[in-house]
């Protein structure tokens, strides 16, 4: 707990953590998931638990803070982008082939082990390099997505689902 008697974020027992474990939990039910394929589910319960708060702040905006109001556009902005990022998750996750999604990790950590041999500048390097790796993070989330959940529903039966929780 933080001095001002509000759970941190790492709490968990804070209603955010509390919220994004139901919805975990609606994915695979009693934390029954792998521990190589968690973070692939919790980053897809994150993103959910974020569009769902951002919307019933849209919803109801007469509740929220003056600074809030003042960056509406920008929170519109924001909650279509991230819809945009679970669509385009959600295809991927959907229409990927396991095999393809191996090669190109495979593929993507050759390169870095080639960027990492040649006489390019350090700082290259380095931009390189973390630019390959999260890529290979991403394609390992698509991964453990599909090994988990098969496919991810449309954004609508989630969201219907969380007001329930």
């Amino acid at each position: 707990m933080s001095h001002d008697n509000q759970p941190s974020p790492s709490d968990p027992s804070s209603p955010s953590n509390t919220r994004l474990s139901r919805i975990v939990n609606l994915f695979v039910p009693g934390e029954r998931y792998l521990s190589e394929t968690r973070s692939s589910v919790e980053f897809l319960g994150k993103l959910i638990l974020e569009i769902s708060v951002l919307s019933e702040k849209l919803v109801n905006l007469n509740s929220q803070s003056f600074y809030f109001k003042k960056g509406i556009e920008a929170n519109i902005e924001r909650l279509s982008s991230l819809k945009a990022q679970f669509n385009k998750l959600r295809t991927e996750v959907n229409t990927a082939d396991t095999d393809s999604l191996l090669e190109q990790i495979q593929f993507t950590q050759g390169e870095i082990k080639k960027i990492n041999r040649s006489s390019t500048s350090l700082i290259i390097k380095e931009i390189v390099v973390q630019s390959f790796t999260s890529k290979i993070q991403y394609l390992q989330i698509i991964l453990g997505l599909r090994a988990e959940l098969g496919e991810i529903k449309p954004l609508e039966y989630y969201l219907k689902l969380h007001l329930f929780l």
